[in-house]
């Protein structure tokens, strides 16, 4: 009889979990689509959330409070470089350094080529330049931002080693 109670309170408890999941959820994947990696970063973030959520509720006692901190730490840590990444925090570091050198700046979309449909996106500035230093400025622009861009791939490798070194220990 006892066993029977215990199933069908486990049951019940299941349901309302499995609830509880689906309108924690629901935003997420209302907001997901199937063509971009940020949407999958999304995903991934709000896992490393909950995960941390329950992993600090000290009600969960079946866990050391030592070893709880230090998985407190690690999602943290995974969660912000994830963030990170997502935002392309470093990929994005070239523009603040084109303004701090070359003046306030904007990205504008110019005709390209011959083709009625064709356009690149260029950097233009509130100063006024000469056509041989605007030269000088786009080639400097370029050698930025593909540190920029290596620094972001860096950042991919160390975000995805650390949740591979980490993993493992996420768990009660």
């Amino acid at each position: 009889m006892i066993i029977w109670y215990l199933n069908f309170k486990y049951f019940i408890k299941n349901i309302f979990i499995g609830i509880k999941n689906l309108w924690i959820w629901f935003p997420v994947i209302w907001r997901y689509r199937n063509f971009d990696n940020g949407y999958l970063i999304d995903l991934n973030i709000k896992k490393l959330e909950m995960m941390h959520k329950w992993f600090s509720n000290s009600k969960n006692n079946h866990i050391l409070d030592s070893h709880r901190k230090y998985i407190e730490q690690r999602i943290a840590t995974a969660v912000k470089l994830m963030k990170l990444v997502q935002d392309k925090y470093y990929s994005s570091e070239y523009i603040l350094q084109i303004e701090k050198l070359y003046g306030k700046n904007r990205f504008v979309f110019k005709p390209y080529g011959n083709h009625k449909d064709s356009y690149k996106m260029v950097m233009e500035f509130d100063k006024k330049y000469t056509d041989e230093e605007l030269e000088k400025i786009y080639k400097h622009e370029k050698e930025l931002f593909l540190k920029s861009y290596e620094k972001h791939k860096k950042a991919k490798r160390i975000l995805w080693k650390f949740i591979e070194h980490n993993i493992d220990w996420w768990w009660d």
